[in-house]
């Protein structure tokens, strides 16, 4: 990692009607670092992210790469300085296949007119061996995994040649294996002289990674760490303003309150599979898992908004179960 700054931003301001989303904030990346950014939900992290992207312009401020001024009028732009982003949301085209998700509105090379596929795949491979990519790349992309999507599009940056490549909540979800597997690809990367941006509210992740951290609160820019001074009290004290309230650690003692809500068996399938759970009174209960396991289809059968193929749902209004309905009756 060298010392160089390959992009910085300078009293960086945006508003949005009455609200203040970045207030004159400054940040620098360096080539070849990963660079933590974090901060609670509203700080500025994701407007800071689409003025860099072309998909936003500042009301003020400046930003400049390897020391010259820049404007960021389009995302075409920000690709041609040598900036790539993977969003949280991955935008891929579903009706087209891996090689061409990832060579879209790039150059292509042509033979009689056509574009040469078989030229253009044997460019891309070589990158796409690099990222571990082991699936063809004529395969359809509705048929990858979230992990596999990911891999896609690190590698349609990389094929822009960018020089900061920018990852959103990288790891919201993946598993624990496929954070591991992305978390290398984030380490060889710096290896390569390739600055990263990393953002996330796992902050085990962004101790373990990240170079430097820099913290936003409420548009602002509050704190930069690095070496030694870069500690999870030091982070926390800085996304919420100050020493964070104790965790609550959960009772081992049996709920006694009245059961209100039972599902027992619910099935959609393919998503819904045997789910079962008690909702008692007053109290809080999550459905957590990663995305395409099925929660949202749970609630959409839970409200009504899909029929179930089995199973039964139970509710009550004071504590005493109703008689049981199926939506799939």
């Amino acid at each position: 990692m060298t010392e160089t700054a390959f992009i910085e931003a300078r009293g960086l301001a945006k508003h949005f009607g009455g609200v203040q989303a970045l207030a004159g904030v400054d940040i620098d990346i360096r080539a070849g670092e990963v660079h933590g950014l974090v901060g609670a939900n509203g700080a500025g992290k994701s407007t800071l992210i689409k003025i860099l992207a072309g998909l936003q312009k500042p009301d003020a401020g400046k930003i400049l790469i390897d020391g010259a001024p820049v404007e960021i009028e389009t995302p075409q732009r920000a690709t041609a300085l040598g900036l790539g982003f993977v969003h949280q949301e991955l935008h891929l085209v579903p009706q087209l296949n891996v090689l061409e998700n990832i060579t879209l509105g790039a150059p292509k090379p042509t033979r009689l007119g056509m574009v040469d596929w078989r030229r253009l795949a044997a460019e891309v491979k070589p990158i796409a061996d690099k990222l571990g990519i082991a699936f063809p790349l004529d395969a359809e992309i509705t048929k990858l995994s979230t992990a596999e999507k990911w891999l896609v599009s690190i590698c349609r940056a990389l094929v822009r040649k960018c020089r900061l490549m920018v990852m959103d909540e990288p790891t919201a979800s993946l598993s624990e294996a496929e954070s591991q597997r992305l978390f290398q690809i984030v380490r060889d990367l710096s290896t390569d002289g390739i600055a990263v941006l990393y953002v996330s509210h796992r902050l085990d992740e962004i101790l373990d990674l990240c170079d430097r951290v820099t913290a936003f609160r409420d548009g602002r820019r509050v704190l930069e760490l690095e070496g030694d001074a870069l500690t999870r009290p030091a982070l926390v004290r800085a996304i919420v303003g100050g020493e964070a309230p104790e965790a609550l650690v959960a009772s081992d003692a049996p709920i006694s309150r009245a059961v209100v809500f039972s599902a027992q068996g619910l099935q959609r399938l393919p998503m819904v599979k045997n789910v079962s759970f008690d909702l008692h009174r007053g109290e809080v209960l999550g459905l957590a898992g990663l995305v395409g396991a099925g929660r949202s289809e749970t609630a959409r059968v839970i409200f009504g908004a899909d029929r179930l193929h089995a199973g039964a749902m139970t509710a009550s209004t004071f504590g005493a179960l109703a008689e049981p309905w199926s939506l799939g009756s």
